[in-house]
């Protein structure tokens, strides 16, 4: 499919994240979410709120691909259906498996962050493996092409436009997702789940999108996908 038959317009506005969350499809997904987490509303502003919203500043109104989820704001969209799909399975998986129900209950927010985290973010490189973003001063005047590595593509007044390009990774998927990590996902979140040795091993496997066996975080999340036929 051609860049010609993407519905975005060629130049668009740089939104901050809850600007984004106004987006009648995403503003749904999001209630969606909440609905699915039961922790008081502090916190989920705190953690939940925080990361989805960073996530969004990435994704902006870009499409997912030239093939999936090709239309404006299919990217972020893709992330929150597959998301949502991976909390609703949640709620029916006991976790972690082959312990007490008392272990289970004093881990489960920790667990449910896990799985609505790495789940977010699944195959977030092709931010950088596909595409070329460039951005523009307010004045219209063009800054430079942006790189995911620098930070999100959110910046007040600013103005950004897109074209997908064939696949040509610059960077290994680990060190991009690793790099990535620390502006997504807010720092005492991520120290709250390495106090679960077991369950940061896991969910860092899983951010970073690498394989390794018996991994529940990445189990959840292909369960999710092959439910609602995301790759």
């Amino acid at each position: 499919m051609t860049q010609e038959k993407i519905t975005m317009p060629k130049v668009l506005p740089s939104l901050s994240g809850e600007e984004l969350s106004r987006y009648w499809e995403i503003g749904r997904a999001i209630k969606d979410i909440k609905s699915l987490i039961s922790c008081p509303t502090t916190i989920y502003k705190k953690l939940y709120d925080t990361t989805l919203f960073n996530i969004a500043e990435f994704c902006q109104a870009m499409p997912y691909s030239e093939k999936d989820f090709h239309w404006d704001y299919g990217f972020l969209i893709r992330q929150l259906k597959l998301t949502t799909t991976a909390l609703k399975l949640r709620r029916g998986i006991l976790l972690p498996k082959s312990t007490g129900a008392e272990s289970i209950a004093a881990e489960e927010a920790q667990w449910t962050y896990a799985i609505f985290s790495a789940t977010l973010v699944n195959n977030f490189y092709h931010l950088e493996q596909n595409r070329i973003v460039y951005q523009y001063q307010p004045q219209g005047n063009l800054i430079d092409m942006w790189s995911p590595m620098m930070g999100s593509l959110y910046k007040r007044a600013f103005y950004y436009s897109m074209r997908f390009v064939p696949s040509n990774p610059t960077t290994k998927r680990d060190i991009f997702m690793a790099a990535l990590s620390q502006h997504i996902f807010p720092t005492f979140a991520v120290k709250w789940l390495s106090i679960n040795n077991y369950l940061f091993n896991q969910w860092w496997d899983t951010v970073l999108h690498q394989s390794a066996a018996n991994n529940d975080v990445q189990a959840v999340i292909q369960l999710a996908g092959n439910k609602i036929g995301i790759v």
